[in-house]
């Protein structure tokens, strides 16, 4: 009975169990234990050419793993992973498959990849920070910036993209919005206050682009080449400019900056045309827009219906209206001349004194007219009659007989007693026609 010894080691007294080996404690006295020459620990277990180990934590340079696998390094490369083409780390998720880590799916050998697999059809990839996702790749490749959709930055499309210089922008904080209306993008100095807001607006809007905010550039060009339009006609067969401009009200003013904060509207003092005025003699240079004016109390944009003028179209109107009236300024010197002329040859002599010779008929002005327009004449004295005629050029047929004295010199005609078109006046003297001119009427 009890332990058999074979020279210095005492053998065990029971028999063992199958696998089984002797191992000694080093002091002689030798003991059954499980075959685990070459696992390095009783924990693992081998299964073929494969070894397990399902409880507890793997620590690699540390003595208290806190994971499944735990390396400690003072290193600067404390895991290599190295495989062939196309290599890539599978990341799973309760079995389900996620996405990988890698160098599989580039167009280029040497880029490095870090996305969703092909079978993840909903998940997108994040950069978080402290748990939360800031900049996010959408699963149909839009980016999202801010992790909040209504306070958020896409950029989509494979011609899109978004562009920032850290030189310029230093400072300087940009920010994106969209309110159902317009698409902001508001750019604010850390100076504080001022900045733009610009809005591209939906298709219902009439204008596409705003900037609350003074504008600066180097030059600013109009499409205008003729084969982009139609309809093309002179002003002055539209219209009578001079009568234009004269129904215009240039004003001085200031803008309500206090009451409008979030327009940014200019401080200096302003000239220009109050819009509601302008709309009644040319309502096509007037737009209306639903303006964000003001927020509520919940930071909400308030909106409200704001009119705007198109200045640069004043411009034709008004060079068309200095024409006109440089060519009225031009018939009033050739009058002058012709009377000074009269004059002259009167007193010399040379011109005759048959009273009838000496009439004239000037060019009525404004022409065209769309208002009133005068018409100046010389009649001589002592004439027993005289008269003006005007005659429809369409029908051919007299409209009216003004009768004049003979110590008149114009007389003034009512557009408003007469319809759109050509017409003609003669000037009658002793039942003699002086001279026949033509003018137009335009309303």
């Amino acid at each position: 009975t009890g332990n058999l010894k074979v020279g210095a080691y005492t053998l065990p007294s029971t028999d063992g169990t199958n696998g089984q080996v002797l191992k000694t404690n080093g002091a002689g006295v030798l003991t059954w234990s499980a075959d685990n020459v070459g696992s390095g620990t009783t924990q693992w277990t081998t299964s073929g050419s494969n070894i397990y180990y399902n409880t507890g934590n793997v620590g690699i340079g540390t003595a208290s793993p806190s994971s499944a696998l735990h390396v400690v390094s003072t290193g600067s490369n404390p895991i290599k992973i190295d495989g062939g083409a196309n290599m890539y780390v599978s990341l799973y998720e309760g079995g389900t498959y996620r996405g990988y880590l890698g160098s599989f799916y580039s167009g280029n050998a040497a880029d490095v990849d870090f996305g969703t697999g092909i079978g993840n059809t909903t998940g997108g990839v994040d950069l978080s920070i402290q748990g939360v996702p800031k900049l996010t790749v959408n699963p149909d490749g839009n980016l999202t910036l801010g992790g909040v959709v209504n306070n958020s930055l896409t950029v989509a499309g494979s011609t899109s993209y978004l562009r920032m210089n850290a030189t310029l922008l230093t400072g300087t904080a940009w920010s994106y919005s969209n309110d159902g209306y317009y698409n902001y993008v508001n750019c604010i100095s850390a100076a504080g206050g001022g900045g733009i807001v610009a809005s591209f607006a939906n298709t219902t809007e009439p204008y596409q682009f705003t900037v609350w905010g003074n504008m600066q550039a180097n030059g600013f060009q109009s499409n205008s080449d003729r084969k982009l339009k139609t309809n093309i006609q002179p002003l002055s067969d539209v219209f009578s400019a001079i009568d234009v401009v004269e129904k215009l009200n240039p004003v001085t003013y200031d803008f309500k900056k206090d009451e409008y904060k979030i327009m940014n509207l200019p401080s200096q003092k302003q000239f220009g045309f109050i819009a509601q005025e302008i709309q009644q003699v040319l309502p096509n240079l007037v737009q209306s827009s639903n303006t964000a004016v003001s927020q509520d109390e919940n930071g909400n944009l308030v909106r409200d219906q704001i009119l705007s003028v198109n200045y640069i179209e004043v411009i034709p109107i008004l060079t068309e209206a200095i024409q006109e009236q440089q060519k009225q300024i031009d018939d009033l010197k050739n009058q002058i001349q012709i009377l000074s002329s009269d004059k002259s040859q009167m007193n010399d002599g040379t011109i005759s004194l048959n009273p009838i010779s000496t009439a004239m008929l000037g060019q009525n002005v404004p022409n065209p007219f769309d208002n009133s327009t005068l018409i100046p004449f010389r009649i001589p004295k002592g004439c027993n009659s005289a008269s003006i005629m005007i005659t429809s050029s369409a029908e051919g047929k007299v409209i009216t007989v003004i009768p004049v004295s003979c110590d008149e010199n114009h007389i003034s005609i009512d557009g408003g007693q007469l319809t759109t078109g050509t017409y003609t006046y003669s000037l009658i003297v002793d039942g003699v026609t002086i001279s026949t001119r033509q003018m137009i009427l335009t309303k």
